[in-house]
């Protein structure tokens, strides 16, 4: 998944953004009290919107190890799903130890 940036000039431009996705995408938001700053990351649109004035190069490497990471958590989940369509034996307590007598 590619996610592009967006800068604003105001949180509120951010929040418009958050409240307009809410409920309709999955996203994620953070304050940053030091940068004053609102970031939303929305991957419903596939963008990172924020009022914070990111250097170029910092949105880049933000942007890729973002990335990164979402590839990594989507080869995991869909080693999970196969793994549990692997498992036919419908024991849904395989994974808890049995007491020993």
């Amino acid at each position: 998944m590619e996610l592009k940036f967006e800068h604003f000039a105001t949180q509120g431009q951010v929040r418009h953004h958050i409240q307009s996705c809410e409920g309709k995408h999955k996203q994620q938001v953070v304050y940053s009290s030091y940068h004053d700053a609102l970031t939303q990351i929305c991957y419903g649109c596939k963008k990172i919107r924020s009022n914070c004035n990111f250097e170029k190069d910092d949105v880049e490497v933000a942007s890729s190890e973002i990335n990164s990471s979402l590839d990594k958590t989507s080869d995991v989940v869909q080693s999970v799903k196969v793994g549990f369509r692997e498992d036919k034996t419908g024991d849904t307590n395989s994974a808890q130890s049995e007491p020993s007598d």
